[in-house]
């Protein structure tokens, strides 16, 4: 990467989302997001890479995925990243 770019700049991120949100979904912790697919889209390994995950107000649980090396061309998604109501 040269001093102008980011990893953040060759990850594509990708999510399918709930079309309805409600208290009541959100209390018996029914899925909001049902799936994220996130592709490295560079030539190279992106290391230390952090995905946090949560919401204001604060209806999901927060979640923090850590890849300690996310290869370059690789992909990773759901289940790996299911997130449900709080």
């Amino acid at each position: 990467m040269s001093n102008n770019t980011s990893a953040l700049d060759f990850i594509q991120l990708s999510v399918d989302v709930a079309k309805i949100v409600n208290y009541v979904g959100t209390q018996n912790k029914v899925p909001i997001i049902h799936y994220i697919r996130l592709e490295n889209t560079s030539d190279i390994d992106i290391k230390h890479l952090e995905l946090s995950i949560g919401s204001n107000p604060g209806f999901i649980e927060g979640q923090r995925f850590k890849f300690e090396k996310f290869a370059a061309g690789e992909i990773r998604g759901c289940p790996e990243f299911c997130v449900n109501g709080g």
